[in-house]
């Protein structure tokens, strides 16, 4: 079953239901972990799978206080590597955020500021089979704050 195929069938789909954010996302991903690299962060969370090490999805929620996405340096490292990283704006529940889409295609990452928090979600892919485009779009259609 490609990923492709696991996306595209709801039975096939697994939620995470965060402190501040819940999403659903495909199947063949099936390992979850909850961790804390960073003192700031409201939650963060890998999401990999048991069969291909080579997808991940990562999470983090943090503070934001201004509510701009300059203000993060996750944000602005990407947007300030044009060569790499195409910013691409997005609504999500009729708020704006913007994901970012690596050259190489390995790589899409969201940032959505809510409320003063930021929302990270990071798909990232070495696997050529990977739409990690696909991916990303099945959790942009589900994801939402819980605060």
């Amino acid at each position: 079953v490609g990923s492709e195929m696991c996306i595209r069938d709801s039975s096939k789909l697994n939620t995470l239901g965060g402190v501040a954010v819940e999403f659903s996302y495909p199947g063949m991903f099936d390992a979850v972990a909850q961790i804390k690299t960073d003192a700031q962060a409201i939650e963060q969370y890998t999401i990999g799978s048991k069969a291909n090490y080579k997808h991940q999805i990562t999470v983090d929620v943090r503070p934001l206080a201004s509510g701009s996405l300059a203000d993060d340096a996750s944000y602005r490292v990407r947007l300030n590597d044009p060569g790499t990283y195409t910013p691409t704006p997005v609504q999500l529940r009729g708020e704006p955020g913007v994901v970012m889409i690596k050259a190489d295609h390995s790589e899409q990452t969201l940032f959505w500021a809510h409320q003063n928090k930021l929302l990270t979600l990071a798909v990232t892919s070495s696997d050529p089979a990977d739409k990690v485009a696909d991916i990303l779009s099945a959790i942009e259609a589900t994801i939402r704050w819980r605060s």
